[in-house]
């Protein structure tokens, strides 16, 4: 029996969800602040918003990821990489890209972390990938340029441009592998061993990306995009209108209620449960 329970409400809309080996929790809003939580306390928030004419039409947290131990939040948010220190909330590094041409904005897609390794992606087509106290390790560009992705184990990224799955090496900055899509994906997300769950319009996939074989395959219901996988590859859950399904990978067969839109989701490996993030701004794990 699936249970669900409460942990935290916000003024505004969930955007994005981070969870932290020690238990710390971080939360990106709609309205671009970011807040940092242990034990349901909140310890301090940070606004990202820019005063930026060019920048504010297309700002928001696009994405937050914890280092192993939980002492640094990596931020991808207007068109910032940002480190914060979890202790102080006070930035480490941070990292803004040359603008286009000398006027037009990049800005971050993704970002994760794994490691000693942190990659982001950028919307024109660049993947940066530094170490956690900011040093740049390498840049390339690529047409594969993934507008979700997952940093796995032995330093390989991968992610989707909604078209095609990819793999790199971010050390050699190298493709590993490419699969091209039939549906294009609009959810993502990737164990750390390389278990892949994508959502498409009609369809739910898991798929071992080792191999490229398909794991397993679902019917995808109404709502919006969110999917999660946990970190062994063996349970997954994804959204539907006001509800999660979630269970075994072959078997997903809990529809869990939700009296609100689910705008973000995750599987917490500390809590070893999913967390949802709803649009009213309420935050709830999954069991």
């Amino acid at each position: 029996m699936v249970e669900t329970e409460l942990i935290q409400e916000y003024g505004q809309g969930v955007a994005r969800i981070a969870s932290a080996s020690d238990g710390g929790l971080a939360v990106g809003t709609t309205g671009l602040n970011i807040s940092y939580e242990r034990e349901g306390k909140i310890i301090w928030s940070k606004p990202m918003r820019s005063d930026d004419d060019k920048i504010r039409p297309t700002q928001r947290v696009r994405s937050l990821a914890f280092s192993e131990d939980g002492k640094t939040l990596f931020i991808a948010a207007s068109d910032q990489v940002v480190a914060v220190d979890t202790a102080t909330g006070e930035e480490t590094w941070s990292y803004s890209p040359p603008r286009s041409f000398g006027f037009l904005v990049v800005s971050p897609t993704a970002l994760d972390v794994n490691g000693d390794f942190v990659a982001a992606s950028f919307d024109n087509g660049s993947v940066v990938a530094w170490d956690l106290e900011g040093l740049q390790l390498g840049i390339w560009k690529t047409n594969d340029a993934p507008r979700m992705l997952r940093m796995l184990s032995n330093a390989l990224l991968c992610g989707t441009d909604s078209f095609s799955v990819c793999m790199w090496d971010v050390t050699t900055r190298t493709s590993v592998k490419r699969h091209r899509l039939e549906e294009r994906a609009l959810g993502f997300d990737a164990s750390a061993t390389g278990t892949v769950i994508r959502r498409s319009l009609r369809s739910i996939t898991v798929q071992d990306m080792v191999d490229l074989s398909v794991v397993a395959k679902h019917p995808a219901p109404s709502g919006p995009p969110h999917v999660a996988i946990n970190q062994t590859g063996t349970r997954i859950a994804f959204a539907g209108e006001n509800s999660i399904t979630v269970g075994p990978v072959d078997n997903p067969n809990e529809v869990v209620p939700m009296d609100g839109r689910v705008s973000a989701l995750i599987f917490s490996e500390y809590q070893n449960a999913f967390l949802a993030g709803l649009s009213d701004g309420r935050i709830v794990t999954i069991n």
